[in-house]
Formats: C-alpha cells, sequence, structure tokens
C-alpha cells in the first residue's frame, strides 16, 4: 500500500514518457523494456498513464474516506459500525472516534487489494 501512495505522489515525476503523447504507427505494442506495460490504441506509454492517473485516483479516494468520516451521523452506543473521525459524547461516555476509524481503514485496505487482484471480467 505504501507502494502505490508513493507512486502516486511521485507519478508525475517518476513517469518515462508524457502520458498524452501518442506514437499512432507503435499503437497495442505488447510490453519491451521501453514501455514496460505496453502501449494502448492511441500508442500512450500505459505506465505513464497508470502513475499519472493513481494521483487523482488516490486523492479522491482519500478526501471521501476523510469527509465521510467527518460528516456521518454519530452511531448508536450499541452500533458502531461507523464511527465518526472525532469522539462524541452521548449518553454518558465517549465513543471511540479516531481508533475505531483507523481499523476500519485497515480492514478497507484488505478489501481494496482483493478487489485489485480479481480479474478485471469480475469487476463489472
Amino acid at each position: 500500500m505504501a507502494l502505490v501512495l508513493l507512486a502516486a505522489l511521485l507519478g508525475p515525476w517518476i513517469a518515462p514518457y508524457d502520458p498524452a503523447e501518442q506514437l499512432l504507427e507503435h499503437r497495442l505494442e505488447r510490453p519491451s523494456w521501453r514501455h514496460p506495460l505496453g502501449l494502448d490504441e492511441l500508442g500512450r506509454d500505459i505506465l505513464s498513464r497508470l502513475l499519472h492517473g493513481a494521483r487523482v485516483s488516490v486523492s479522491v479516494g482519500l478526501a471521501v474516506v476523510v469527509l465521510a468520516g467527518l460528516g456521518g451521523p454519530p452511531p448508536r452506543p450499541r452500533d458502531i459500525t461507523r464511527p465518526p473521525l472525532v469522539p462524541v459524547r452521548r449518553g454518558g461516555w465517549t465513543l471511540p472516534g479516531p481508533a475505531a476509524t483507523a481499523d476500519q481503514l485497515a480492514g478497507l485496505s484488505r478489501f481494496s487489494l482483493i478487489l485489485a487482484a480479481l480479474p478485471r471480467s469480475l469487476r463489472r
């Protein structure tokens, strides 16, 4: 997971080619030393496009998780399924906001790894 985040942060600087550059004469080229993931239908380097797109995907996913955690309603005391990021005092005791949210984020990363391992045909 740390490698994915690092690649997303440094993507624009470590990408070997411009993600929008088209090489129409080399379209659908197989992976090679020059293009480790090959080229797409328009001759664009897939690795460069993946590194540039990862930054947007990671930042959108992080924003959704943070906003959902902050803006969600506080759970009932016996139903701690979606705790907020800030602890809430309710009914004489404090709900464990940050600790429970960290547990949920850890479970979410396992789930996203499982989804990433699924073949593309099963994800649709």
